[in-house]
Order: C-alpha cells, then structure tokens, then sequence
C-alpha cells in the first residue's frame, strides 16, 4: 500500500492549482495580444466586373452579333506584325477613319503595330448600315377572370367575366449593321508579279441588328467580337450568334472576399490603393449606409425572410453605377487596428468587352 500523508495530497494540489492559475493567466494574456488575421490563401473572390453583371446594372450595352471568318489553312497568320490601312470610300470617307480607328484599338491590344512604311498587311474595309421596317398588324388581347356575385338564391357564385382589349398597329424599326475587314499580304501586292487573284490571307465580317442607326456606337463591340477572339487564331468556337456586353461601371480597383464586405485584393496603382486601402480592410458604410452581409450577388434578411440583389447595396450603387465622378466617403475597418478610418474615393471608370458564346 501507497503511504501517503495529509502533507503530500495538499501540497499536490497546491501546486496543481498554481499550475492551472498560470496557464489561465498566459493563455489570457496571449489572447489580448492576438491580432486577427486575414486569411489570403482563401482563393473564392469576386471582382467588380462580375459583381457588375450579376447586379443587372443600367450601364450595360448588349448586341447581338453574327461571325463570318475565312482565313488561309497554309499561311501563320501570326508571323504578319504591321499593318496599314487602305482608304477607300468615298461616299463617307471620315466614318470610315473612325471605324478604321476602331480597328487599330484592338489590333494594338493583339500586339500588332500600323506602319505607313512597308507594312506586312494591308487592310481595306467595307461596311454598310441599311434600315429595315416591319408592320406589326393590330392585336386583340383576351383575358378571363373570376369575380364573386351575390345571386337571387341567397348565396356567393364563381362568375366568370371575359375581357379584351385592342393594341394598336405600328411600324418596328431596325437597322442592320455590317463590317467587313479583308487582310492582304502587302509584299505580295506589291511584289510587282502580276496575281490572278488578290493575296488574301484573312478575311472577317460581323453584323448585327438593333434601335441605333448610327454603325459607331455598336462597331467597338462587333469588332471586339470578330477580332477579340478570332484573329489570327480562330476560337474553336462553332457558333458564330454571340452576344456582346459592354459594361462600363466605377471601379476602385478591389476584389472581393466571399464574405463580400472584406477586401480580397487591391489591383497596384488603382483607386483603392492609393487611397490607402488594404487587403483584409472591412468595408462598414458608404456614403453615410450599412454594408450587408452574405453573398456577393445577393443578401438574406432574417426579418423579411426576403433576398436582395447587390442593386441594392450601397458598394453598387455609390461605386460600381458611379460612372459620374461622384466622390464618395467609405468606413473602412483595418483587422490589425482597433479604430475605424474614414477614406474619400472617386470612383474611375472602367468599360470592358465581354463575349458570350
């Protein structure tokens, strides 16, 4: 048997106690000392561009468009590095330098440059607006309904009640749209043989239909459409009806967290990073109005039961449908900093080309 005195059993728990008391203490201490952290290696973020889309905003253009594109199977269409344009037209020659313009915008983003001097392509343009009228005939519209009548016998009756109504006729107005660009090898033209047949290397045509009549303000999304994604190298993309989305919106240059209040990332040089905003930074108001949370498309309330789009969020409406240069304040809370900082932004407007297949 075990002899152990009164001394001993209390002389363990003493010790034992003061043991745990310490652990308490500096677990405690430890705990005030511990700033919470943002976890980057969380890789779900949203960026304002789709936040833009989902939120169904007033700022986005959409056109339909339709894709043509020949370009010869034995030629590497990447080798050709410059080009020029060929002016032609003569009926509108000052909108043809306009679209021309155009076109030079998305060639330089395929890192291809104009040369007036011994160019490797040359480029000729045909375009052509036309209007299109349709008749839409007078339509008669029925519509049945129950109603509740009081009858003779003393008692409710389930009546139906027939009603119509005539719209009137009209004249629908369209406008169709097309562009045609034809790429030459320039060295072959003028090479000084004489060709049977012209030396083309690639040829695109675009078109689409819609309200506008004037070509310009849809022609940098159709031509985004055609050489965006087929020029040199084709998409691989067999449908040629594509959907076009201009969407211009405000951008400080954030992406978001899927907590959605809490910044991602902030792009270098942009807005938010010049305004002193971080990675981790909690946004808590803007313009004066709670951020809600939940989803970065949409948010739930408790109390209604009901769910909201990002519309409206006040990070969407002071920022992203900001396309006005309206400045606007921002309660921003730091993870690393007890104290909440107030930040002046002015939103800078951004307009990108998206491409539904």
């Amino acid at each position: 048997m075990y002899n152990i005195s009164k001394n001993n059993i209390i002389r363990r728990h003493t010790n034992w106690l003061i043991a745990l008391s310490s652990a308490l203490i500096i677990g405690f201490i430890s705990s005030c000392m511990t700033t919470k952290t943002f976890n980057t290696d969380d890789k779900t973020k949203y960026d304002e561009l789709n936040l833009t889309i989902s939120g169904q905003s007033p700022n986005i253009i959409n056109v339909h468009t339709g894709l043509k594109i020949y370009s010869d199977p034995d030629i590497d269409l990447s080798k050709y590095r410059t080009y020029d344009f060929d002016y032609t037209d003569k009926e509108n020659p000052l909108l043809e330098k306009e679209l021309f313009k155009m076109v030079e915008n998305q060639l330089y983003q395929k890192g291809l440059k104009r040369s007036t001097e011994n160019p490797d392509l040359l480029i000729t343009m045909n375009f052509y607006t036309g209007k299109k009228e349709q008749y839409i005939p007078p339509k008669t519209v029925v519509t049945t309904r129950t109603d509740n009548v009081w009858s003779w016998s003393g008692h409710w009756d389930v009546v139906p009640i027939t009603q119509s109504y005539t719209t009137e006729g009209y004249t629908e107005v369209k406008y169709y749209r097309n562009i045609r660009l034809n790429f030459l090898d320039y060295a072959k033209l003028k090479g000084g043989k004489e060709l049977k047949t012209p030396p083309m290397v690639w040829t695109g045509e675009v078109e689409s239909e819609g309200n506008s009549s004037d070509i310009r303000t849809v022609a940098p999304m159709m031509l985004h459409g055609l050489l965006g994604y087929e020029y040199p190298n084709k998409s691989g993309n067999n449908n040629m009806n594509r959907q076009i989305k201009k969407v211009t919106f405000g951008s400080l240059g954030i992406t978001f967290h899927k907590e959605w209040r809490r910044i991602y990332d902030v792009e270098p040089g942009s807005v938010a990073a010049l305004s002193g905003l971080h990675a981790g930074d909690l946004m808590l108001k803007i313009d004066g109005m709670k951020t809600k949370k939940g989803s970065p498309t949409y948010y739930y309330t408790k109390s209604t039961g009901n769910v909201y789009l990002r519309a409206f969020e006040p990070y969407y409406s002071g920022v992203l449908c900001n396309i006005n240069g309206r400045r606007i304040e921002m309660e921003i809370k730091c993870p690393h900093e007890k104290t909440k900082k107030i930040v002046w932004v002015t939103p800078e407007v951004k307009s990108i080309y998206v491409t539904i297949f």
